[in-house]
């Protein structure tokens, strides 16, 4: 009887000491999370930045960030009159310019397409009538800002 009670606890000790091993061992540190009031934050240890989720003004984003530390897509509402609460999607190149834009926009709450170049002017713009009749439109702006409406009216 006195060796089951010591074999039971002998296994109980080395179970626990296991146990315990196992955590110290296997413990996840690549990962790390912030979260406050409005803010959230996911990051690891190759992307310090990484993913940031935060609530501005009662509007929500999310911004990606690549392990350069500069970001590389957006999502959100707009925080301005007139757009406030309108959808946002913004991908930006490897120096972390906006390129292309996805939004609604206009009295028709109309989707939009906007496509920059280099120096961060909007070169070609296509979507919905932004008032009146939703018509499609494509416009194309040359390198000194001259607009030419392809199709539709922009």
């Amino acid at each position: 009887m006195k060796k089951n009670i010591i074999a039971l606890f002998s296994i109980c000790l080395f179970a626990f000491l296991g146990g315990f091993a196992a955590q110290v061992v296997m413990s996840s540190h690549p990962s790390f999370a912030e979260e406050f009031a409005d803010y959230f934050k996911i990051s690891g240890t190759g992307n310090p930045k990484g993913i940031e989720m935060y609530v501005n003004d009662a509007s929500p984003a999310q911004n990606f960030y690549a392990a350069d530390g500069k970001i590389r897509l957006q999502f959100g509402t707009y925080v301005a009159a007139g757009e406030r609460g309108l959808p946002l999607i913004a991908m930006s190149d490897n120096k972390g310019d906006i390129k292309m834009l996805f939004r609604l926009a206009g009295a028709n709450e109309s989707p939009v397409i906007i496509m920059k170049d280099n120096q961060h002017r909007d070169r070609v713009v296509m979507g919905l009538g932004l008032s009146g009749i939703e018509s499609p439109f494509l416009s194309i702006i040359d390198e000194n800002g001259q607009k030419q409406n392809i199709f539709g009216s922009y």
